[in-house]
């Protein structure tokens, strides 16, 4: 038996979950992800940056590997914000008002907010992006409901409509309207109804607590993946390998759901380990939002809104279906420094200051800290290589 038929079954189903605070850089590794291997490799250092020549091998026989032939495919990505509008869309079918009772309900800075003549104002647009897209929206609701997809044709259209260029622009023109003017909204909106379809699965504007439902969306991202394979499984004699990464997991138990799921699992969580989160927030919004003031403003609110995610103690008085990310990062896997080639030196920099360590020491360490590209390189060959 030949080696690569061996390790077949771990190369052609891998499944990478993410996690992260906000900022710290869980989209950018999905891109990385799922560009081909050139996109990677411009985050490369050159081989004579490193001075051990032992690691100066693994890493050329890492970055090698990946380079040589299809051992590197491009993950395809499932946006946790499409799951939930995907769910959403299909909930509420035809009676697009339900749509207008979730955004007054949730699309709000505050609880006390009387958020009405926004919404009027919001609805109207989106009303016009559904008309827009309605071919897509009559496919989704021409689906079985979702916990009831089995037969292969079913999962077929649903892998069709999810990794489609229909559905990826209706969520793109969606959230632009809810994006617009006020990003935080957009943000909170999105934090309360994955919390309610974790706790009410009937419906995402109803309150009725149940803990079966906690694995809803879980569930619902399951059947996508189960729907991307079958599609890549169709031709028997010339199988295509199902690589997925989640973009990104904040509650602690849909790790755990998936986990026990599947032995191909793997679960990174993204550090920002050179404090400019708030810097990448910043940068994001340059174009959007020109005041500077207004600007800082809706970072910090994010910021303030990633640290009730990360210290939230819902779970330690029994409520699982809120955002537990501190969890997160502690049950995940792998961890990587979101560092670039143009950070890493002065992060080193700044450590060597912090720690009195000598120039020596500094290059030891040198093989330590690696970019995020090499981290990524260093993971995935890590997986794949026999």
């Amino acid at each position: 038996m030949k080696l690569k038929e061996l390790y077949k079954h771990r190369t052609d189903f891998t499944i990478i979950g993410l996690t992260g605070r906000t900022g710290s850089g869980c989209t950018q590794m999905a891109n990385l992800l799922s560009n081909d291997f050139n996109n990677l490799n411009k985050g490369l250092r050159d081989l004579n940056s490193f001075e051990d020549p032992v690691f100066k091998r693994k890493f050329e026989i890492s970055r090698n590997y990946l380079q040589h032939g299809d051992n590197w495919k491009p993950f395809k990505i499932i946006k946790y914000k499409n799951v939930l509008l995907l769910y959403v869309i299909k909930k509420i079918g035809n009676n697009h008002e339900l749509l207008k009772k979730i955004l007054i309900k949730y699309y709000h800075e505050s609880k006390t907010e009387n958020n009405k003549e926004l919404v009027e104002n919001k609805f109207a647009d989106l009303k016009l992006i559904l008309e827009k897209h309605e071919s897509i929206l009559e496919q989704i609701n021409s689906l079985v409901n979702f916990d009831k997809i089995r037969k292969i044709d079913s999962l077929l259209v649903l892998n069709k409509i999810f990794f489609g260029n229909e559905f990826e622009e209706f969520s793109q023109d969606f959230y632009s309207i809810l994006e617009n003017d006020n990003y935080f909204r957009r943000t909170r909106f999105l934090h309360f109804v994955a919390c309610n379809i974790r706790s009410s699965k009937k419906s995402s504007i109803e309150n009725q607590t149940n803990p079966n439902n906690v694995y809803t969306i879980a569930e619902l991202i399951n059947t996508i993946i189960k729907a991307n394979r079958k599609s890549n499984n169709q031709d028997l004699t010339n199988i295509i390998p199902t690589r997925i990464v989640i973009d990104s997991l904040r509650n602690s138990l849909e790790i755990t759901f998936f986990k026990e799921r599947y032995s191909a699992f793997y679960m990174i969580a993204t550090k920002d380990i050179v404090n400019n989160s708030s810097q990448r927030l910043n940068d994001k919004f340059k174009t959007k939002i020109t005041d500077k003031n207004q600007r800082y403003k809706l970072v910090q609110k994010l910021i303030d809104l990633d640290e009730t995610e990360y210290k939230s103690k819902d779970f330690s008085n029994g409520i699982f279906t809120s955002p537990n990310v501190e969890n997160c990062i502690q049950k995940s896997d792998y961890h990587i420094f979101n560092l670039g080639k143009n950070e890493i030196e002065n992060f080193l920099s700044q450590f060597k200051i912090k720690n009195s360590i000598t120039d020596v020491e500094k290059e030891r360490i040198l093989n330590t800290f690696l970019t995020r590209e090499e981290q990524l390189m260093k993971l995935i060959s890590l997986i794949f290589q026999p």
